[in-house]
């Protein structure tokens, strides 16, 4: 009577020990993806604090300084002809000869590899008008100041350098 089973349990056990083998395999896959998101979404934030404090580094420059110096690297003037910093077309590129560094304190216990960076612009000066409701409005009409624009552009790295956040703001001085 034993005879004819001919190892049915062992059989059995098999095929549920490589079920629970491929369900522990897709279970380590699945959290092995989402500790890598995870750490790539952090790589992000830091690039993403990085680039901001090199931004405010940049406008603080222009809130405090009441003479520009447009004759060095790192600040540009519109019609000046100077190569800028490729950034946009490169942003991996780490090479800062034409920027200026920032080398504050990036108030992260995970501080990148490479330091920020930014540039400072000075865009075409414009003219500004008082519009109806007391504010200054860009446009034609009766000129009421000639408002001078700065671009500030700057560039953040996470801890992976290929991980890179471009910022830019118009700053009106």
């Amino acid at each position: 009577m034993y005879r004819q089973e001919r190892g049915a349990a062992l059989l059995m056990s098999l095929v549920l020990l490589v079920v629970m083998t491929l369900i522990g395999v897709a279970a380590m896959r699945s959290t092995t993806m989402q500790e890598r998101m995870a750490g790539g979404m952090q790589d992000q934030t830091i690039a993403l604090q990085a680039a901001e404090s090199a931004l405010r580094a940049g406008e603080m420059q222009l809130r405090e300084n009441t003479v520009l110096n447009f004759n060095q690297n790192g600040w540009y003037d519109f019609d000046d002809g100077r190569p800028r910093p490729t950034w946009l077309a490169a942003p991996t590129d780490t090479n800062s000869s034409r920027a200026l560094v920032y080398d504050g304190d990036l108030m992260s216990r995970q501080a990148p590899l490479t330091r920020p960076q930014y540039y400072i612009e000075r865009l075409l000066p414009v003219e500004a008008e008082e519009t109806a409701g007391g504010s200054l409005a860009l446009g034609d009409g009766q000129p009421l100041e000639e408002v001078d624009l700065y671009r500030v552009r700057a560039r953040g790295f996470g801890r992976n350098t290929n991980t890179v956040v471009i910022l830019e703001s118009v700053f009106r001085r």
